[in-house]
């Protein structure tokens, strides 16, 4: 069986070899051809945002509602967006080892994929990853971002439903306001829900959500993941194509962009005006002006 064969026929083997290419050569031919036939596939995945300050216990979240999904005969996949690596680049795998035991459930696919530095978290493979999960007939895709506030606004776009998760007794509940992280929210899950000051935390929330549902749930128990599934089962969200078509190609033309300038900051005639401004005889805007008009003439 064909690569291009695996993916469409659901294969997970194939699947987690084509998020592979896509992930690690996303412009290369390989890349392009499975993006190719994913696309003309289609799909009908809803794709499910879960994000919310580290700690409130998403991962645990995405365990229970992995398997409430499952129970109800959905084709379950998970893409955890994690923290690169400074080193090598790769992602750190502390998502997969939170969520281990959904991995035995039910077929459930799970994947990290590393975000590697890109503006809002978001690396530009995880729209590729998403069409191929889609393709390969997976009817719902949960993308589990860093958590680190503003940096996952931008992952978010690419989802059809976003979950903001938060739970009481944390501080950084107020810096996700400041980040906007609560605006992005199609629905709220208090989570921790045993724990004093839930209630009050969810009073606070119904006050400032104009009308957008928030759900009170014990990840741990399981208690209220199932009125979760519901709401997501009764829903496509709020996301229009358009948008999620601007958030996919903004970060596809920053990628481009970073790579580029990489190549150009690596050339002899740029170390040599890096020199200028380390002298202080040229600006920093005006070294990269200058750089910039090396394009396509230095190599």
């Amino acid at each position: 069986m064909s690569l291009l064969d695996g993916i469409l026929s659901g294969d997970p083997a194939a699947v987690s070899r084509a998020i592979t290419i896509v992930e690690s050569d996303p412009r290369g031919e390989a890349a392009r051809r499975i993006l190719e036939v994913a696309s003309a596939r289609g799909g009908k995945a809803l794709v499910v945002g879960v994000t919310g300050p580290p700690g409130v216990g998403k991962s645990t979240l995405i365990g229970r509602l992995c398997d409430e999904m499952a129970s109800r005969g959905r084709r379950v996949s998970v893409l955890a967006i994690d923290a690169s690596s400074p080193f090598s680049g790769g992602a750190f795998l502390g998502n997969r080892i939170r969520m281990e035991e959904s991995l035995h459930r039910h077929g459930v696919f799970m994947r990290s994929i590393a975000a590697r530095g890109s503006t809002g978290g978001l690396g530009g493979s995880v729209w590729g990853a998403l069409r191929v999960l889609s393709a390969a007939g997976y009817e719902r895709v949960i993308v589990e971002t860093v958590g680190a506030g503003q940096s996952d606004v931008d992952v978010m776009g690419i989802a059809d439903v976003i979950l903001v998760v938060v739970a009481p007794g944390f501080g950084d509940l107020v810096q996700a306001l400041k980040a906007g992280i609560l605006e992005i929210a199609d629905a709220f899950v208090v989570n921790k829900a045993d724990l004093p000051g839930a209630e009050e935390l969810a009073r606070y929330l119904e006050e400032v959500s104009a009308g957008r549902p928030v759900l009170s749930v014990s990840a741990a128990s399981g208690d209220g993941v199932g009125r979760v599934v519901d709401y997501l089962e009764g829903t496509r969200g709020s996301r229009r194509r358009d948008e999620r078509a601007a958030a996919a190609v903004r970060v596809a033309v920053e990628e481009i962009l970073r790579e580029e300038a990489n190549e150009l900051m690596s050339t002899q005639r740029a170390r040599e005006i890096l020199g200028e401004v380390a002298s202080g005889a040229v600006s920093p805007r005006e070294a990269a002006d200058r750089i910039l008009a090396l394009r396509g003439r230095e190599k």
